[in-house]
């Protein structure tokens, strides 16, 4: 259905619309994916006068679907006489909302963002170098129950406790902990300009406050499972450019500032690629992208930190921030 479609039947009366969603959203692919995401950003951007209802599509709703579907063909091509008998001897179907309410705006939400602290050895704990591992974990949709996240942000979440457990491992031998300590964030109100982040960035915690601030650098995690990027990595952000062809476990770093060589930063990421060119069919690519203040959202997590001048990229196998994957609830959740 095209947002033309909607408006068409809002101008011709409608009360409601039921719009019946695949079962499995791996199903879709290529321009039907991209139409129902354009429908779905229309949905959230444009204003409609009457309710709007998503729902997975199943057998009962399947059965009243065909139902109305044949009963239109019908009569389209059926005398007056004839529409006026099938109105008074056919099946008719009536739709009831249990909330009559108009949908509220939340005005006090609670983001909670979690910690894990994985302590170093061998010197003061606020002494030692200190590298974050952060990854925001909500999800967004038209339909926020039917969101997985899948692409933004279940695989970065997924990545973030995995390497948590493994590192907690080597961190109990102490004889052979690294000196340097490390910190998983979990963040709430990613989909809300990284709320949760800013908030930690700015809530009053001594111990963690330090060690934060002193950060030899900040990763996060963003959509890393997410299939062949549908944007250009090149610094030019070619729309057009058909990815299908690249690496198909390529990632990217994207970065505000390109780290100086010879500095913490440029060793970290030296570090990741290497480590990155072992496992893939080649290197990390980066993208920078300054941050503009005078946009309302924030492109990627790391710039919270970089607006606090700290040293943060993200990785992402998505390319562009604008990819419609990070918004949608039509994503691949196998």
């Amino acid at each position: 259905m095209q947002m033309e479609v909607l408006r068409d039947l809002v101008d011709r009366g409608a009360g409601s619309l039921l719009l019946l969603l695949p079962q499995n959203f791996s199903d879709i692919h290529g321009e039907l994916a991209q139409q129902w995401r354009e429908l779905e950003r229309s949905i959230l951007s444009q204003k409609i006068p009457i309710p709007v209802y998503l729902s997975l599509e199943e057998e009962t709703l399947g059965v009243i679907h065909d139902s109305l579907a044949s009963s239109a063909a019908r009569e389209k091509h059926s005398t007056v006489t004839a529409s006026l008998w099938h109105i008074l001897t056919g099946y008719g179907y009536q739709m009831i909302s249990e909330d009559q309410k108009e949908a509220e705006v939340v005005k006090d939400s609670h983001v909670v963002t979690l910690v894990g602290k994985l302590a170093g050895g061998l010197g003061v704990q606020q002494r030692l170098p200190t590298v974050m591992v952060v990854a925001h974990y909500d999800a967004f949709g038209a339909a926020p129950s039917l969101s997985s996240g899948v692409d933004s942000n279940a695989s970065g979440v997924a990545a973030l406790l995995g390497l948590a457990r493994l590192f907690s491992r080597l961190y109990r031998d102490v004889k052979q902990k690294p000196r340097s300590n490390l910190l998983f964030v979990l963040s709430g109100g990613g989909k809300l300009n990284y709320f949760g982040t800013k908030s930690l960035l700015e809530e009053d915690n001594d111990d963690l406050d330090s060690l934060i601030h002193s950060s030899d650098y900040i990763i996060c995690l963003d959509s890393l499972a997410a299939t062949a990027a549908s944007q250009s990595c090149d610094q030019s952000h070619d729309e057009s450019h058909d990815q299908s062809h690249d690496p198909p476990h390529s990632l990217t770093v994207h970065v505000s500032k390109p780290p100086k060589e010879g500095s913490k930063a440029a060793v970290m990421l030296d570090l990741l690629n290497r480590s990155f060119s072992q496992l893939s069919s080649g290197p990390l690519r980066m993208v920078h992208k300054k941050i503009r203040l005078s946009d309302d959202l924030l492109s990627w997590e790391h710039e919270r930190f970089s607006l606090k001048r700290l040293p943060a990229a993200t990785i992402s196998a998505l390319c562009h921030h604008g990819d419609p994957r990070r918004q949608s609830m039509f994503v691949n959740s196998e």
